[in-house]
């Protein structure tokens, strides 16, 4: 069951208010939870079993959309793949996850994660402020996050708990970026990758291939050309006009994807970026080749066959392998990380004092609308026996509902007694 559908019932039913009232902050966030494999315990090749696409991941929010269930988002990067929920049944997460990628549940047991509650919530704050990412602080987290929010939006699978959660987590998100120098220094995977290649004494002439022409690869592409100073980049793509696209702004050479055989056996180095879900470089490129070549692989899921390594003249090297370099800038950032918890112990405040008016949600809308008919009593009363036209409450009437009623959440915000200030309300209504 999820939280949406709690809450819904608890207005509806109205079984035991006071008690599940004065609680529902502590009861809404003690059913947040996050399951999911991460670079922490997960390897790139298992990592790979269980990454989502976004159709895929639009596909699932789908069907929850149909069924009427709500809270629910998903987080799928070359780092992670997370489900973040509002529920009682972390295992129903956990068996969607299972069903939908190519992990099992035997690889889940050993190198998956559950987390509930209060601990659950930080580490989504954590996670999008670039806490929780394998290059700590990374940037890109955020905008990955943003994305798969918007999906989540557009799938109608936030209720209104979970959507002040993601805005709020946004927000802490943003200020941990602009107070303090956890991103500080030219510091990503594309970047890493410039890093690695600059210990291998890779020349401006040296041919370059690039396979996979996403925004990750255009970054990796445009570094190459800045810090090696080099024009010699062919680039392939399985959509030929985005490889003519992107080769003709940055004026590079380009090829249809079926030659990718044929230029990987003449390139020095081959950069793959693609998301395809089989290998797309394989050993038989290169059984007549004897020159040295280096090749990264920056896919999720990896897009090279590991067989290749079997030839003593490549170099092969993953995401995790080019990211270890980046140390001395991650201790740096490591000494920011007490003032952005600082920052993100504030908002999740603030969302625990968003919780505690949210609880009065529907007794405020009840005492507007009662307010409203006192107004319409009002009016009534005040009009002439013979009147025969209804009286209309004006703006400024609407003006007064909405100012008693801001008076009403102001007072029980600041007050713990809500038969008193409903009282006070009322009596401030018709006196003012």
């Amino acid at each position: 069951m999820f939280i949406s559908d709690v809450v819904n019932r608890k207005y509806q039913t109205e079984i035991a208010s006071n008690t599940l009232v004065a609680y529902l902050p502590e009861y809404i966030v003690s059913t947040f939870c996050v399951v999911g494999v991460n670079y922490r315990k997960a390897n790139t090749n298992d990592r790979s079993l269980f990454s989502l696409s976004e159709d895929t991941c639009a596909d699932i929010q789908q069907y929850f959309q149909a069924h009427g269930i709500k809270d629910i988002l998903i987080l799928s990067t070359c780092c992670r793949t997370e489900i973040y929920s509002y529920t009682h049944s972390p295992e129903t997460l956990i068996n969607l996850l299972i069903s939908y990628t190519k992990g099992s549940s035997e690889l889940f047991t050993t190198i998956g994660f559950t987390k509930k509650g209060a601990p659950a919530l930080h580490y989504l704050f954590e996670v999008v402020a670039g806490l929780q990412s394998q290059i700590l602080g990374d940037y890109e987290i955020l905008g990955q996050f943003k994305k798969a929010y918007l999906l989540a939006q557009k799938c109608n699978t936030l209720g209104a708990v979970f959507q002040r959660t993601c805005s709020l987590v946004l927000q802490a998100a943003k200020e941990v970026r602009t107070k303090t120098k956890i991103s500080s220094g030219t510091v990503s995977v594309s970047y890493a990758a410039i890093e690695w290649l600059k210990n291998k004494n890779i020349k401006p002439t040296d041919p370059i291939l690039l396979v996979g022409t996403g925004k990750f690869g255009k970054s990796v592409i445009k570094n190459i050309q800045h810090y090696f100073g080099t024009s010699n980049i062919t680039i392939a793509n399985r959509n030929i006009d985005k490889a003519q696209s992107l080769a003709a702004s940055l004026n590079l050479s380009y090829i249809p994807y079926a030659q990718i055989e044929e230029v990987a056996q003449t390139s020095t180095v081959i950069i793959v970026c693609t998301h395809a879900p089989h290998y797309t470089i394989v050993p038989t490129f290169f059984k007549n080749t004897s020159t040295p070549k280096i090749i990264l692989d920056l896919s999720i899921p990896l897009n090279v066959d590991p067989a290749i390594k079997k030839n003593k003249n490549i170099e092969i090297a993953n995401v995790d392998e080019v990211s270890v370099i980046l140390n001395q800038t991650i201790d740096k950032r490591k000494l920011e990380i007490p003032e952005a918890k600082k920052i993100i112990t504030h908002y999740y405040q603030e969302f625990i004092d968003w919780l505690n008016h949210f609880k009065h949600t529907r007794h405020i809308d009840t005492i507007k609308q009662k307010l409203e008919d006192i107004k319409h009593w009002q009016m009534q009363v005040a009009s002439p026996p013979s009147t025969t036209i209804k009286n209309v409450p004006s703006k400024e009437d609407y003006e007064h509902v909405e100012q008693t009623v801001n008076y009403l959440v102001v007072n029980l915000r600041k007050k713990k007694s809500k038969g008193c200030q409903y009282l006070s309300t009322l009596n401030q209504f018709v006196t003012s």
